[in-house]
């Protein structure tokens, strides 16, 4: 008699099947990604012909984001990475406290190797890494 408990009501969180969450939640995340990434798309249906041409958003931030791609896929020396004599020429100018988006620009580097390193190629490569930007934000 003591070993006999009641149900649990429905609405109790101990009453839930668990073997299916993974599935339930990668179902849902995906719909979610699905969804934003098409208002992405439709969002940004102009730019699409002009992705490999013209950097997407005004040019302030845009252009140093697009120099920092730029600098790691191709301008940099191997041999000092954080050092640069391209900005202040000739005595050329320390990098450590450079704006880098280290992930974006070394994603960007890596995808260089596969796609080339022309500006065309660079410039739709950091197109595509600020519009997957938006999709992105489901993973958090």
């Amino acid at each position: 008699m003591l070993t006999d408990k009641p149900p649990l009501p429905a609405n109790d969180i101990r009453a839930r099947n668990w073997s299916n969450l993974p599935v339930q939640s990668f179902g849902l995340f995906l719909k979610v990604f699905l969804f934003f990434s098409a208002i992405t798309v439709i969002f940004f249906w102009p730019w699409m012909p002009y992705l490999n041409s013209a950097l997407i958003g005004p040019p302030e931030d845009n252009m140093q984001d697009f120099w920092n791609s730029w600098y790691v896929a191709v301008g940099r020396n191997p041999n000092q990475f954080f050092f640069t004599d391209l900005i202040r020429f000739p005595e050329g100018t320390p990098l450590y406290y450079h704006s880098f988006a280290y992930p974006k620009v070394f994603a960007i580097a890596a995808l260089s190797k596969l796609f080339g390193s022309s500006t065309m190629s660079l410039i739709l490569l950091h197109n595509l890494s600020l519009l997957i930007s938006f999709p992105h934000v489901t993973l958090t």
